[in-house]
């Protein structure tokens, strides 16, 4: 692909997954995107055959681990962000 066709197709994707354009916003998730990818999470472990998933040595250990770091990090970010916004508030009354 050439210089300028490779830096507009870069663009595009940089936008697409910017979600919208909107600062701080994370992607376009939403409560239904998350259902469904949970829905076919589930229905893909369902549906697959136990000597499969045997075979390709398949194990919830990782994924318990990821969780269990998801459920550690995430309530200290929000404790990051009330602090990060009450200082700025600070900083703003204080001008």
């Amino acid at each position: 692909m050439g210089g300028r066709a490779h830096r507009r197709r870069a663009g595009r994707l940089r936008r697409r997954s910017s979600g919208g354009g909107h600062r701080g916003e994370v992607g376009d998730r939403t409560p239904i995107r998350d259902a469904i990818i949970l829905s076919a999470a589930v229905l893909a472990y369902r549906t697959t055959n136990q000597r499969l998933r045997t075979a390709n040595g398949f194990t919830w250990g990782p994924i318990k681990r990821v969780a269990i770091i998801f459920v550690g990090i995430h309530p200290r970010h929000v404790d990051l962000l009330l602090v990060s916004c009450a200082s700025s508030s600070l900083k703003k009354s204080s001008e």
